[in-house]
């Protein structure tokens, strides 16, 4: 369950980023979208990516409450055990019934310190995602100089220089027109 839980955190941290970076690159865009009248199709698109953003998050989020929930549920089973198997052998008179309240007691504390650290098992799952992530930002390969291909460009001797540039969002309305500089 662990694995999984941690597999589940990883796609999350994975999809967090990349639906960030669709907003952010739509909201930046907001007027060409806008001047293209392209809202309708960005809107179908984010309730895409939002939906699928719920799907991971609560498959996430469960097996995060699963790993926190199981080991007390299996301790709260175990303890009803103990008591019924307990009962029996101080009805028996084979243990005492200070020696069955000795016994819960230890088991009691001994649970409560493992409720105490399963609480901290979805948070442990979510930061090894969460570094799973930087490490493989850390691990990508940079720009490397002079792999095959690349044309290593000369140093500027005196400046840049442009001689009648042109450009227009749209055609026959011109935003530059033989500008040189």
């Amino acid at each position: 369950l662990t694995k999984q839980t941690a597999l589940a955190n990883y796609k999350l941290r994975d999809y967090n980023g990349k639906f960030t970076s669709f907003l952010q690159e739509h909201i930046g865009a907001l007027k060409i979208i806008q001047a293209y009248n392209l809202e309708s199709h960005v809107t179908t698109k984010f309730r895409e990516c939002l939906n699928e953003f719920v799907v991971i998050a609560s498959k996430a989020y469960l097996l995060s409450y699963l790993s926190q929930r199981l080991p007390n549920l299996t301790f709260l089973m175990m303890n009803m055990l103990i008591m019924f198997c307990g009962g029996l052998l101080v009805m028996q008179d084979q243990i005492s019934v200070g020696t069955l309240v000795s016994y819960q007691l230890i088991f009691v504390s001994m649970s409560a310190a493992i409720n105490n650290m399963t609480w901290i098992i979805p948070n442990l799952a979510a930061a090894n995602a969460a570094m799973q992530r930087i490490q493989e930002v850390f691990d990508a390969p940079g720009p490397s100089v002079n792999e095959r291909g690349n044309i290593e460009l000369p140093h500027f001797a005196s400046g840049i220089e442009c001689r009648n540039v042109c450009f227009s969002y749209t055609e026959g309305k011109p935003v530059l027109n033989n500008l040189s500089f």
